[in-house]
């Protein structure tokens, strides 16, 4: 059986870091505190345990379950539930949404930009037939291809159009640069202090 440090040396840094938020985030709102780095079954008592636990159908237990190893079943489960709303798809945009939905998150994609010609060199969810198409809609569907176990959605609005319960139900809002979204999330709405997004620029 592989050590802890070299199970997680297998996830990316994104992967990681998003998931420590979004547990600690999760046991400071429920009271409870769940170790990430959980690594005490082999993989087919994973699987069954993950299966039988009646939140994770048998698929999500095959396919997560070298992550479920990592940092349990209970987390998979708050990872399955969340949805993080990605605001701005260059090339950084791009690979923190692949990481994402690969690990099991449901994702929002915001980027009004239009696609041009310019715009095909810097991430690879994006090619010639999407000329024209803003970036969020063009990078929808081969996000959701990646992962067909969560739901991938557009948000063709601007973020200052959300009203205070839909912005909060997004557990958490990465900032990825190149959107004048930025600073629409960076101060939340007053009612949302206690369950809005922690909010991360990169």
């Amino acid at each position: 059986m592989k050590s802890k440090k070299s199970m997680a040396e297998n996830f990316h840094p994104a992967v990681i870091a998003c998931c420590k938020l979004h547990v600690r985030y999760q046991a400071a709102v429920q009271g409870s505190v769940t170790s990430i780095f959980h690594l005490n079954l082999g993989a087919t008592d994973t699987m069954a345990a993950a299966a039988s636990s009646g939140a994770l159908s048998e698929k999500e237990a095959e396919v997560y379950d070298r992550q479920i190893r990592l940092w349990g079943v209970e987390a998979q489960k708050r990872m399955r539930s969340s949805r993080v709303l990605v605001i701005g798809l260059g090339a950084l945009g791009a690979e923190v949404a692949k990481n994402l939905v690969l690990a099991g998150i449901n994702l929002t994609l915001h980027d009004n930009r239009v696609v041009d010609e310019t715009a095909l060199g810097t991430q690879f969810f994006l090619s010639a037939d999407d000329i024209g198409r803003t970036r969020a809609a063009a990078c929808l569907p081969r996000v959701q291809e990646m992962n067909p176990l969560v739901e991938v959605h557009v948000l063709d609005r601007e973020v200052a159009a959300l009203g205070d319960e839909e912005l909060c139900a997004f557990r958490l809002a990465i900032h990825c640069g190149n959107s004048t979204a930025a600073e629409q999330v960076r101060h939340p709405p007053l009612s949302c202090r206690e369950l809005h997004p922690a909010i991360r620029a990169a």
